[in-house]
């Protein structure tokens, strides 16, 4: 399991960079996070993956307000 949070921009050519430092484990099936600092939209990532190197992901759009 990977759990990632990323700004959502558009203005990123390659996208943003994960924000750091959130989840209480980004390597379990469930985590605890901690919404990030910054007010404004965001989307949470998972990948998983299996023994034999397939995986699959998801996420969902999230708004942080302050």
């Amino acid at each position: 399991y990977k759990w990632e949070i990323y700004r959502e921009d558009w203005y990123y050519p390659k996208g943003p960079p994960p924000e750091v430092g959130l989840f209480a484990d980004s390597t379990l099936p469930n985590t605890n996070f901690r919404a990030p600092q910054k007010e404004g939209p965001y989307r949470v990532f998972i990948t998983v993956y299996n023994s034999k190197r397939y995986f699959a992901t998801a996420n969902i759009p999230i708004y942080v307000v302050r």
